[in-house]
């Protein structure tokens, strides 16, 4: 599957900008278009899917989307927030790896990025209603063809370093 074609179904599943942001609509719609692909296709979207997972995970990113929660954060919300990141779509998942505060802060669902590993699952779930085996759908083989991600442990939790690297966002979600 190329990235566009992934693109399309997950595009295809956003919600209409005019309503009010329904996280269980959004991801009806997102289960719709991803249960029409067929075992071959789930194959290339759930590694697509992981692929652009690995792609978003970067310092900038993980520190952005440790603020929009708070400072409530595990590694397992961190997989759940890239998840519903690439749910937003492509235009919003290229625009946070260029700039996640100014990203995060025009959307207006932010703090539901996190709660969002239904999107993740999603293709496991659809190959295991069509009676194949979720553990086989993206293998260590798959996995060791994409690249390793850009974190380090320079990552700083101190919420004198985030506010200086990101003011609005600080200001905006940081409740602790």
């Amino acid at each position: 599957m190329q990235e566009d074609q992934f693109w399309s179904i997950v595009d295809s599943a956003k919600p209409d900008l005019n309503q009010t942001y329904n996280i269980d609509n959004h991801y009806k719609n997102y289960y719709q278009a991803v249960s029409k692909l067929t075992e071959n296709e789930l194959h290339d979207f759930a590694v697509m899917q992981f692929r652009l997972k690995v792609k978003a995970r970067s310092i900038a990113m993980m520190q952005a989307a440790y603020i929009v929660n708070s400072g409530d954060f595990s590694d397992d919300d961190f997989d759940n927030f890239l998840a519903g990141l690439i749910a937003q779509g492509k235009v919003e998942y290229y625009n946070a790896l260029e700039d996640p505060e100014k990203t995060f802060l025009s959307l207006p669902n932010a703090k539901l990025l996190e709660r969002c590993s239904m999107f993740d699952s999603t293709p496991y779930n659809v190959f295991e209603e069509k009676g194949g085996n979720p553990d086989s759908l993206v293998t260590e083989k798959d996995e060791s063809l994409i690249e390793e991600s850009g974190l380090t442990d320079d990552f700083s939790d101190d919420p004198t370093v985030l506010k200086a690297k990101f003011p609005e966002l600080f200001m905006r979600f940081w409740r602790c």
